[in-house]
């Protein structure tokens, strides 16, 4: 970095890889005749200083070191980092997300010059994250560290713009440093002075991918049963003809009375 310096370059600087794969492959739109460009994709650090910064015990200000993860997932991060964690152990931590690192050092402003450091990070084909952290002598809660999650189509925008004869926009780690405070990520923190960089930023990841709706398969109409032919009404049958009434019984004779006895007979 320039940071001693205080110096920001004219333009961005692209990864050589991203040079290369354009002149080797011919990245160029419209030529089906050549392999698709295979560029290795970019970010931007851009790292602004105070004065007033990682103080040591005589009240002066000292260069902070800056390291620089990258990952391939974000679950490492669930949790706060333990900072003597990371100053013992190192990439350790993330375990198996961990991809790649880069330091570098930032050195205070001063009257005369004020630090702001640009510099180009290659990234590794399965990053997808950048994590930043600052060795400061003294740390104070989780404002020793930031992330970032990289645009799913940082190659892809990137090797388009190389096939126009463009200059690449890169994605932006922002990272601003005073006394013991580390504050960035993906978006420019509060006093960030993004004018004096003289650099454009690439658009940040933000909103998350919408799972795609499962279509439904094509499914063969059911040919409806034919219905079936109703049965014809049976005849109802003719009533019997009702018997005649009975012809009713004589009434028997009356039997005579018989003669009551006599008495004392």
């Amino acid at each position: 970095m320039t940071g001693r310096e205080g110096r920001v370059p004219s333009a961005v600087v692209w990864p050589a890889a991203l040079v290369l794969a354009a002149a080797a492959f011919g990245c160029r739109a419209g030529d089906e005749s050549k392999p698709p460009c295979e560029a290795q994709p970019g970010v931007q650090a851009l790292v602004q200083v105070s004065d007033v910064v990682n103080v040591g015990e005589g009240g002066e200000s000292w260069p902070t070191t800056l390291v620089v993860y990258q990952l391939k997932g974000i679950t490492s991060l669930d949790q706060p980092l333990d900072p003597d964690a990371i100053a013992t152990e190192g990439e350790k931590v993330f375990g198996d997300e961990y991809v790649d690192k880069r330091e570098l050092v930032a050195y205070p402003s001063t009257a005369d010059k004020l630090t702001r450091d640009k510099m180009t990070i290659a990234l590794k084909p399965n990053t997808t994250h950048l994590v930043v952290v600052a060795q400061f002598r003294e740390k104070i809660g989780s404002a020793w560290y930031a992330s970032m999650a990289v645009p799913p189509n940082t190659r892809e925008d990137q090797c388009a713009a190389v096939a126009e004869d463009e200059e690449p926009r890169l994605p932006c780690l922002y990272v601003s440093l005073e006394r013991s405070e580390l504050t960035g990520g993906a978006f420019a923190p509060s006093g960030f002075e993004l004018s004096t960089f003289e650099t454009v930023c690439a658009a940040p990841s933000t909103a998350k991918k919408k799972p795609k709706k499962k279509k439904k398969k094509a499914e063969v109409p059911k040919v409806p049963k034919t219905p079936q032919t109703p049965k014809t009404p049976t005849t109802p049958s003719t009533p019997s003809t009702p018997s005649a009434p009975s012809t009713p019984s004589m009434p028997s004779k009356p039997t005579a009375p018989t003669a009551p006895k006599l008495p004392g007979r």
